[in-house]
């Protein structure tokens, strides 16, 4: 019997390099299901012809296609509402929010991690200066949430696998 996989990959709304990796991993698991935050139906199509991609109620924003930027502080919970007690193992996408996705107890959880997230990290100094500087206070407590999250989430996953020896 084949195990029962789910993929989850944190947007699909355009196919680049994090794209081209998630199908590699679904052609190795043809009967997995996918779920992602926001998602262009023709990107998921001709990314996963024969998948069935399932998005989460994050993609039911107006224009969530676009604007999932700014939806990233939702999709931490969001995650949650992802049915993962029906699948033996779970493979997760990082360099946005798809490893805190729950593991139940006996499912194992993959995460291939493009790069962290690197507006809450390395990188958060730079993102905060493109934010209105009325509403940076703000950004500074949604990332400092946002990296006590991360670090937590990382202690559910069972194997981390990254392209690099810097990521």
């Amino acid at each position: 019997m084949s195990p029962r996989v789910a993929l989850i990959h944190y947007w699909l709304v355009t196919i680049q390099g994090g794209e081209r990796v998630l199908k590699e991993v679904a052609d190795f698991f043809p009967d997995a299901s996918v779920f992602t935050h926001a998602c262009v139906p023709e990107v998921g199509e001709r990314l996963l012809p024969g998948h069935v991609i399932t998005p989460t109620w994050v993609n039911r924003f107006p224009k969530a296609s676009t604007a999932y930027p700014a939806l990233l502080p939702l999709m931490a919970l969001a995650l949650k509402s992802i049915p993962t007690s029906r699948f033996d193992l779970l493979v997760s996408f990082e360099s946005g929010p798809a490893k805190g996705v729950t593991s139940p107890p006996g499912t194992f959880h993959a995460c291939y991690c493009h790069t962290p997230m690197r507006y809450i990290w390395d990188l958060k100094d730079e993102y905060r200066h493109r934010v209105p500087s009325v509403l940076r206070p703000l950004f500074d407590l949604w990332g400092m949430a946002l990296r006590s999250w991360d670090r937590s989430t990382a202690r559910g996953v069972d194997l981390f696998v990254a392209n690099s020896r810097n990521v």
